[in-house]
């Protein structure tokens, strides 16, 4: 038996408001995912300088050593994301800044998806993104770090 997300009576009202019929294909899926990890790290500085998210590209990271865990940081905002996606570029090597990148509702949607299907197949290390990249399908994915902000 799996639990609905939505109760029946609202479902129903939704997919008549969205003109689906009947016999419409409901999936669940669950987001309880083994490669993702939640980490929560006390702040230390103050919020608008972001270096409490620097331990993500370790600032003794050197080209030579493994390639950093994967991420996905979620903000409020499209600057916030965008600002903190400069902030962790600039921890890396020049030839190696667009391995992050950010991802918001102002780009569009084939952008969007391009972007997610770069971090499922693995040719971005992390993206700084509002609530548009939702819980993206992290099947692919190594060791995920997803933070929640403020």
């Amino acid at each position: 038996m799996t639990s609905a997300t939505l109760p029946t009576a609202i479902l129903q009202d939704v997919k008549l408001k969205l003109q689906m019929p009947d016999d419409t294909s409901i999936m669940r899926h669950s987001n309880d995912h083994w490669n993702i990890v939640y980490a929560v790290h006390e702040m230390k500085h103050h919020q608008s300088t972001y270096l409490d998210l620097g331990f993500l590209i370790p600032v003794d990271w050197q080209v030579s050593n493994p390639i950093p865990a994967k991420f996905l940081v979620f903000f409020n905002s499209k600057c916030e994301a965008e600002e903190v996606a400069k902030f962790l570029k600039s921890c890396l090597p020049l030839h190696l800044q667009d391995q992050i990148n950010w991802l918001h509702s102002g780009m569009t949607a084939a952008f969007q998806n391009n972007e997610i299907k770069n971090m499922v197949d693995n040719e971005w290390w992390g993206l700084a993104l509002t609530d548009i990249g939702g819980m993206v399908s992290l099947r692919s994915f190594g060791k995920v770090t997803i933070l929640p902000c403020c």
